[in-house]
């Protein structure tokens, strides 16, 4: 992986610094992370598997299916 140039900077540096001090003052219990991902319901293998010296011989429908979004919450939670 290369990483951006910029993250090296100066000034960078400084602003990442800031945030990290800004953040901390924050209280905790008001963050929550959310997370997103995507997948296809249709999805099938390219490639099969088979015994040493046997040829896989298989089809697979032609359902391009839809595609669904799932999100996800977290947050602190006290008593």
């Amino acid at each position: 992986m290369i990483p951006a140039a910029e993250r090296d900077s100066e000034r960078v540096r400084f602003k990442r610094v800031d945030y990290q001090l800004e953040i901390t003052a924050e209280m905790v219990e008001r963050l929550k992370f959310l997370d997103e991902a995507g997948s296809n319901l249709a999805m099938t293998r390219l490639y099969g598997r088979a015994a040493p010296g046997e040829r896989v011989v298989d089809s697979a429908p032609q359902n391009y299916g839809e595609n669904t979004r799932d999100v996800g919450n977290a947050f602190a939670f006290r008593d």
